[in-house]
């Protein structure tokens, strides 16, 4: 019965957010009509070089101080501390702003909270698959919205994110199939995605950007981190979650792969 009144209530909700066509307080102009049509809304400066360098210098201490309760690929490339904002205040405040909340709550049209934010440094190391280990969607079925901000210079060298525009879009998923992507799969090969951009109507975008630029992303569209060649990338992740979706169980996967882990 509650998972059927949360449905109806979020459905209620959905209609509100339709209706609301006010400016978000903040938040650069035409930031939720780019995400809605291409996937993604580049804002660029949000943070200054020396707020990216005091952070790059936070997400250090934490991986040494955490440095077994962290999660890291079969490389030891790619570091992650989840949950970071409850272990750093400058990084609590890139969790806690709440344009990004106005944001998520407007795109996917209901009441929204960050359950983790994800600290990251991946390096150039052996055969590393670049951060997310690959071309991938975090869901399929159902919208998913996440802010990122670049805390180094990010090149082609050193892993930058890359987006196939459109691919967020509800419509795609049958489309796919003619490539072979079934409706229930998220990660992809690199065959498969490249027949995807060779075909031409999803064009693959690669956002090289400075120190500061945030990416606000659909992440139910295909996407990865570039496979880095040199140097290092330092980036906070905000992972945004329609609240009737967090669970206990939810909640489990990313504590299990964090320093709160049992």
């Amino acid at each position: 019965m509650k998972s059927v009144l949360e449905y109806y209530k979020a459905r209620t909700q959905e209609v509100i957010y339709q209706k609301n066509t006010q400016p978000i307080p903040g938040v650069p102009e035409g930031a939720l009509e780019s995400i809605g049509t291409k996937g993604y809304f580049v804002w660029e400066n949000y943070y200054s070089e020396e707020e990216c360098a005091e952070i790059c210098s936070e997400i250090d201490r934490l991986i040494e101080e955490n440095s077994v309760k962290i999660w890291r690929d079969d490389e030891d490339a790619d570091n992650r501390v989840y949950f970071a904002e409850k272990l750093s205040d400058k990084i609590n405040g890139f969790s806690s702003d709440e344009r990004f909340k106005n944001l998520s709550d407007r795109y996917l049209k209901t009441n929204t909270e960050v359950l983790s934010t994800l600290a990251g440094r991946i390096r150039n190391k052996g055969n590393n698959k670049g951060s997310g280990g690959g071309w991938h969607r975090d869901t399929n079925m159902i919208h998913q919205f996440k802010s990122i901000v670049y805390l180094t210079d990010v090149t082609e060298e050193t892993g930058p994110f890359e987006y196939l525009e459109g691919t967020q879009r509800k419509s795609t998923l049958f489309e796919l199939a003619k490539y072979g992507v079934k409706l229930d799969q998220n990660r992809l090969s690199d065959e498969e995605v490249e027949a995807i951009i060779n075909d031409g109507k999803y064009p693959k975008v690669q956002f090289t950007a400075k120190a500061g630029t945030c990416l606000l992303v659909d992440t139910s569209g295909i996407h990865r981190g570039r496979p880095l060649n040199g140097g290092e990338r330092y980036a906070l992740t905000n992972y945004f979650y329609q609240h009737y979706f967090i669970n206990e169980k939810l909640k489990n996967k990313f504590i299990d792969i964090s320093p709160f882990r049992k």
